[in-house]
């Protein structure tokens, strides 16, 4: 999976879905207006099956801290075509990928800290973009996934933490953090990002429920997306973002976010 995060357990409970190289817990980009059809994807690409298009610079796991370096797959390899009908206006069913190569020759690099701040079931994750190269002239923004999680099948329930009251609520704001829950509430995934980060268009969190058919098909997605307008020329740019990721049951995640962001 290309150094991607495919399994993330609590509770000896599995909480990421790791169906395809779309999913799992990982970094991406893309542009507003092309979408899949231009998309460097950490754990690799559409037709990738059992080996990764991604290049692995290198791998380091010590103590509570992962870090990574990789040259991302693009989602469509070069003359491969979109399956899927979209509301994005370049890149809907039949669109061809606008990448020429395989793999994108810029990195993404993570660092990824279990226990974070005196909080154990915090995770902070650390994105570091590097954009560069032959992105399609017209594109109004680069979006930056920082990151996307993809959760195992029955986590359907969308939340939304607000701080001020110190509770969860249905309503969709994109300024407060989204969580994702079981039915039951005993599993949760919750993800917070400071402000002042560097973006031209305010951050937004992103949550969304895949009913597909299948325990291992269908999937709950969060992810916090950071959107840059493009500069002046190719020359190679980078976008570090800090995401922080909060497990446990609902009670324990709303606890954990409102502790993280007194903090930071």
């Amino acid at each position: 999976m290309g150094g991607a995060i495919d399994s993330l357990t609590w509770n000896n409970r599995e909480l990421v879905n790791s169906y395809d190289h779309g999913r799992e817990l990982q970094m991406a980009c893309n542009s507003n207006t092309y979408a899949e059809c231009y998309n460097p994807t950490e754990a690799g690409g559409r037709d990738d099956s059992d080996h990764t298009k991604t290049y692995i610079q290198w791998i380091r796991a010590h103590g509570n801290i992962l870090e990574s370096e990789v040259h991302p797959a693009f989602w469509l390899r070069p003359g491969a075509h979109e399956t899927r009908d979209t509301t994005i206006n370049g890149c809907t069913r039949g669109s061809a990928a606008l990448n020429h190569q395989m793999t994108y020759k810029y990195p993404f690099h993570k660092k990824v800290t279990i226990g974070t701040h005196g909080i154990d079931n915090c995770i902070e994750y650390v994105s570091n973009f590097t954009i560069g190269g032959d992105w399609p002239a017209d594109l109004k923004f680069i979006q930056m996934e920082a990151p996307a999680g993809y959760m195992a099948g029955d986590f359907n329930q969308i939340y939304y933490f607000n701080p001020k009251t110190v509770s969860m609520e249905i309503h969709k704001t994109d300024n407060h953090p989204v969580v994702l829950s079981t039915h039951d509430n005993l599993n949760a995934v919750g993800v917070y990002t400071p402000p002042g980060q560097d973006s031209d268009i305010p951050v937004k969190y992103g949550a969304h429920v895949f009913r597909l058919g299948t325990f291992d098909n269908d999937t709950g997605k969060w992810n916090v997306v950071y959107r840059k307008y493009r500069t002046h020329g190719n020359q190679p740019v980078q976008y570090v973002y800090k995401t922080y990721i909060c497990v446990g049951s609902l009670g324990i995640v709303s606890n954990c976010l409102h502790k993280i962001m007194q903090m930071i």
